[in-house]
């Protein structure tokens, strides 16, 4: 402690750690944290299975209180349990069944048995699909924010996660991401601009418990983690490489499907799920990268790159997600042959003027396609932008009426005429449920929002506020559940909000709106 009065703080549940920095520091101490009281436990426990005006019902309570004891005041095993609790009947024979299933005499034993057990009946409790997708997160290191769709798009790589019953593949994997965190088997992280959950974190607790048992299925292997030993001749299927840990010589790795490592991945036929991060040094994918016959996603973030994508790639007859990104004014270049990929589903970072008009017709032409994400640089715009510029709305107009359900466009120095135009050229209602415009200003335009019928989210920028034919437009769409509008100038006069607040009020969904005073 400094005379400024600062203090450091270490937390820890092993008691020798807490004495060896208490014996290292000047007048230091350790606090031990006390359990959860009764009455905390309670109000964690119906917080988290009751809405904020419904009570616990009374024949309930007695088994509740049954429930809590062999909780031990533990908040991660009443969150656990809980969300055990919260997937069956609220009936006594079915309370009552998983306070048996926890066993007897566990008020004596040790946090860490208590946590062991309530985990262990909340593991295998979980349908199969749950399971898996489960025991996947064992492959990210302790403390690590997960990305809801970096996540989904792996468990749907891996195969885990199916298109089903009409429901499409990334729907279904949002619904066991969900399932999961009410369950409080994963902890919600950050929301994205629709105040939406776009994250999450795995409780260190449960993490140690699902990597054990991804060891035991020999699901996971890890590389780098400290108490983890490795058995040479192991077949290796998910491969997770942590504090620069490096592969050892005796693992076989011919049967890989994923792995968080940079360089030749030619010879991992199994490989489903393929991210390469901050790929700054990459100018070119490696032509091999299309012997990987059974990849389903494919991410490249780059930086301060121009990347080259070979057209090899649309060989991969499995791949459903292909995204380019970077952090810079510099984009992927991809093959003409894109319109080869008949089962791709989301395409992002296509920067416009640096593909051809060849690439740009074949955009129509991947009637599969769910998501598309573009970018429109004019000072990227060469002496064919103008013929670009047409068969690009033609190309989103013919996928809007087929899969298409989701648009991203990023402009830069571009006029608003490709909504414009779009809404001329093609008058008819369009099928998009999401539509985030970020960039230039694209207020004004109402009447392209009318064509949006099934629209459920919506981003876009306006300069000055929105005008008063926007807000009647905006109000008619019977489906709006998120309106988020980028306000350049951030206007502090509540006038210039107020009309489409109340619009936003009136509406028969009660639209969330929010507003972005900047980026």
């Amino acid at each position: 402690m400094s005379s400024c009065g600062s203090k450091i703080i270490t937390t820890t549940r092993i008691n020798d750690v807490a004495q060896d920095c208490c014996r290292s520091s000047i007048n230091g101490d350790i606090y031990n944290m006390a359990p959860l009281s009764m009455a905390e436990s309670t109000q964690l426990f119906y917080r988290r299975l009751f809405n904020p005006e419904e009570k616990c019902p009374s024949h309930l309570e007695e088994i509740a209180g049954q429930i809590l004891e062999k909780c031990a005041g533990l908040p991660l095993a009443i969150t656990a349990i809980s969300g055990l609790l919260s997937s069956v009947e609220k009936t006594k024979e079915q309370w009552d069944q998983v306070k048996n299933s926890i066993g007897h005499g566990l008020e004596g034993n040790s946090s860490d048995e208590i946590m062991l057990k309530i985990l262990s009946l909340s593991y295998f409790d979980l349908p199969l699909h749950l399971k898996t997708c489960l025991l996947y997160l064992s492959i990210f290191p302790k403390y690590y924010t997960i990305g809801k769709e970096n996540l989904i798009r792996r468990w749907i790589g891996e195969g885990f996660i199916h298109e089903q019953n009409g429901i499409a593949a990334y729907d279904s994997g949002e619904r066991c991401f969900n399932d999961l965190i009410n369950r409080g088997l994963i902890q919600p992280g950050g929301t994205d601009k629709f105040y939406e959950v776009n994250s999450c974190r795995v409780h260190d607790t449960v993490l140690d418990f699902i990597a054990s048992k991804a060891i035991e299925e020999n699901f996971v292997t890890s590389i780098g983690v400290p108490g983890v030993n490795l058995t040479a001749g192991n077949k290796v299927r998910r491969l997770s490489i942590q504090n620069d840990g490096e592969i050892p010589s005796g693992l076989v790795l011919s049967s890989i499907r994923s792995l968080n490592v940079f360089g030749d991945v030619g010879n991992l036929l199994h490989l489903r799920y393929l991210r390469l991060n901050n790929a700054h040094a990459v100018t070119e994918l490696p032509e091999k990268t299309a012997e990987l016959q059974n990849m389903g996603t494919l991410e490249v973030h780059g930086q301060d790159t121009i990347m080259e994508i070979p057209a090899a790639i649309c060989q991969v007859e499995r791949l459903e997600c292909l995204v380019t990104l970077v952090v810079t004014d510099d984009y992927a270049i991809l093959p003409d042959k894109i319109v080869d990929m008949k089962a791709l589903r989301v395409l992002e970072g296509v920067s416009v003027y640096r593909q051809s008009i060849d690439f740009i017709k074949g955009l129509a032409e991947l009637t599969n396609l769910r998501k598309l994400g573009m970018i429109f640089v004019n000072s990227y715009a060469d002496e064919e932008w103008e013929e670009k510029y047409k068969e690009i709305v033609s190309s989103i107009y013919k996928l809007t009426k087929s899969s298409l359900d989701s648009l991203h466009i990023y402009t830069l120095n571009e006029p608003p005429e490709l909504l414009d135009n779009l809404s001329k050229e093609h008058p008819e209602p369009l099928g998009l449920r999401e539509l985030v415009i970020e960039g230039d200003d694209v207020s004004g335009l109402a009447a392209w929002w009318g064509l949006l019928v099934n629209l459920r989210k919506l981003l876009f920028c306006a300069v000055e506020g929105v005008s008063e034919e926007d807000v009647q437009t905006l109000g008619s769409l019977s489906y709006l559940e998120y309106l988020c509008v980028h306000l350049w100038d951030a206007p502090e006069d509540p006038e210039v909000k107020a009309p489409l607040e109340k619009a936003m009020k009136d509406h028969p969904n009660r639209p969330k709106l929010v507003w972005i005073d900047e980026y």
